[in-house]
C-alpha cells in the first residue's frame, strides 16, 4: 500500500510523499447503489469531503461533497416540483 506520489512543486523542486502517511487507512465507504443523501450524511458526521464508492473490492468512483450538493439539490427540485403537481395540478408555477 506504500506508494510515493511525486508533485511538481514551484520551480524543479519535487515533494515526495508516502501515501499511507497521509491516507485514510480505513474509509467510509458506499456501494454504488447508495443515495445522494445517504453519502451526504455520512460526510457531514465524519466531515470529510470525499467518499470511495465501492463495488466489493473495486473503488469505482470517488464523489465529493460538491457533487452530491448537486445531486441533491436536483432530486430535492424534483420533488418539490411533483408536490406542486399533486396539490396544484400540472403546469402549476410556470
Amino acid at each position: 500500500l506504500a506508494r510515493t506520489i511525486v508533485l511538481n512543486g514551484t520551480g524543479s523542486i519535487l515533494v515526495i510523499i508516502v501515501v499511507v502517511v497521509v491516507m485514510t487507512l480505513d474509509p467510509h465507504t458506499l456501494p454504488p447503489d447508495a443515495s445522494p443523501r445517504e453519502a451526504l450524511t455520512i460526510m457531514e458526521k465524519g466531515k470529510f469531503r470525499h467518499l470511495p464508492i465501492v463495488d466489493g473490492d473495486d473503488i469505482v468512483a470517488i464523489i465529493s461533497i460538491r457533487d452530491l450538493f448537486a445531486a441533491v439539490n436536483a432530486e430535492l427540485t424534483k420533488d418539490l416540483e411533483q408536490r406542486d403537481t399533486l396539490l396544484f395540478g400540472a403546469g402549476y408555477g410556470g
